[in-house]
This record gives C-alpha cells, sequence and structure tokens, in this order.
C-alpha cells in the first residue's frame, strides 16, 4: 500500500442477483473519487488500471476499481463481445454501483468522477443522467455509442486518445461538436490505442485526468453546462511518488 493510501480494501457491491468485486483506495486526504467504468471483467486486476489508480492516489483522488462484468460474464462475452458492447447493462451496473458507493460512510461525502475505457466510456456518459458526477475523463473510449444521450449530458469530459488511434479520434471530434458540456480532447504523441502499456504514457494520462477532475471537482455539478472546449489548465501536482 502506498504511503500516500489511508484505506485500500478489496470490495463486493451487491446487485440484484449478482456481486461485482473491485478495489477501493482512499488516500489520507482526498479531495474526490473516481470510479473507473471498464467493460472488462479484469479491469481491477489489470496491473495497467491499478498502476494508473495509484498515479491518482498521488494527486489526493480515492479510485474505485471494479468490474462491470462478473466472471462467468466476461467469459461468455469473449466470442462475440456481445455484453462489452451492451451499453444499456453497463451503464446500468455503473448507476448501481455509484449508488452504493455513495451509502459508505467515508465517500459519501466526496464529489464523484467517472473514469471511462472503451465502451465504459458511454457507460459513464449515460449513467452521469442518472446519477450526476462532476466531471468525466475518457480514455480510449467509444462515446459514439452513448449517441441518443449527447445533447442531455452536461458533465464536464475530458477524452484522451493515442496520436495513433485516428477511429478514436474522428469518433471522440464527431462526439464533441454534439455535446453541450465543456470538452476537451488530449491526444498523447506516439501511443495508439492502449495509453497505458509505458509508464511515461501512464503518467502522462494521469496527470491530465487528475488536473480534470481535481479542477471540476471544486464546483457544483449544476453548473456543469458550458458549451465548447475547455483551454487545459494543470493546476495540480502529485503529493509523492508510489
Amino acid at each position: 500500500m502506498s504511503s500516500w493510501t489511508r484505506t485500500h480494501r478489496s470490495i463486493e457491491i451487491p446487485i440484484e442477483d449478482i456481486v461485482l468485486r473491485g478495489d477501493l483506495r482512499i488516500p489520507f486526504e482526498s479531495y474526490g473519487l473516481v470510479l473507473f467504468s471498464h467493460p472488462s471483467g479484469s479491469s481491477y486486476l489489470s496491473p495497467h488500471n491499478r498502476y494508473l489508480a495509484q498515479k491518482l492516489n498521488n494527486y489526493g483522488l480515492a479510485t474505485c476499481l471494479f468490474d462491470l462484468l462478473t466472471a462467468d460474464e466476461e467469459k461468455r462475452d469473449k466470442p462475440d463481445g456481445e455484453l462489452r458492447y451492451n451499453v444499456p447493462l453497463l451503464a446500468e451496473r455503473l448507476t448501481a454501483v455509484t449508488s452504493w458507493v455513495r451509502k459508505q460512510d467515508d465517500l459519501s461525502h466526496l464529489p464523484f468522477g467517472y473514469f471511462g475505457v472503451s465502451t465504459g466510456t458511454a457507460a459513464a456518459m449515460t449513467a452521469s443522467l442518472a446519477q450526476p458526477v462532476h466531471a468525466i475523463v475518457s480514455r480510449s473510449g467509444r462515446p459514439d455509442l452513448a449517441a441518443q444521450e449527447f445533447r442531455e449530458i452536461h458533465t464536464p469530459t475530458l477524452f484522451v486518445a493515442g496520436e495513433n488511434d485516428p477511429l478514436i479520434i474522428r469518433l471522440t471530434r464527431d462526439t464533441m461538436q454534439q455535446m453541450q458540456a465543456e470538452t476537451e480532447i488530449q491526444i498523447i504523441p506516439n501511443t495508439g490505442h492502449h495509453l497505458v502499456e509505458e509508464p511515461e504514457t501512464a503518467d502522462e494520462l494521469a496527470h491530465g485526468a487528475a488536473n480534470w477532475f481535481l479542477t471540476h471537482m471544486r464546483e457544483p455539478v449544476e453548473s456543469s453546462t458550458g458549451i465548447g472546449v475547455a483551454n487545459e489548465t494543470k493546476l495540480y501536482e502529485p503529493h509523492g511518488m508510489e
């Protein structure tokens, strides 16, 4: 456990007839909580995602890594990806997880944000309508799959894409033109779809994400209705190294 982390525990979140498992880290001084929205059943065990979560912890952000699909669902999903592209299902799960987390005594007072990955971005955008959050960050996301929700979403959203991922960049720019929320795209040079495989790239991703979350977590959720693209302002530095 990092010297900057007060609490690190495994969690089990009951949702109807299933249990979603995850990993919760709370720094000593927490400014907000980031819930990861990842469609893969290996998300909270992924070394790359854990590394990224630890980096966000260093900025004073609590993190909740969890699986939107159970292990059995992940196995069934592998042949055709039917479940990982089922955005209504993923959004419903994320909404339920958010509701559960907000009832925890040591987390309920914190502002919340979503960190969407791949189709988890569309789930995060959709879930934000039922569970308003202060900010969303998307990593190599598929926001186009939440197309029917674009004009209703007022959550400030940062989209991060690799320079060598033209499809995601195009889909993201198309989405941004339709949104009525404050948006920005961060393109990381010399990278492709995954973004977190190299520590330097993951650190750059964490820095931009942390600043987006912390900047908007100082504002009321209701004020997040700006139109257009925001200028990036990096005001925060990590407390220390792992």
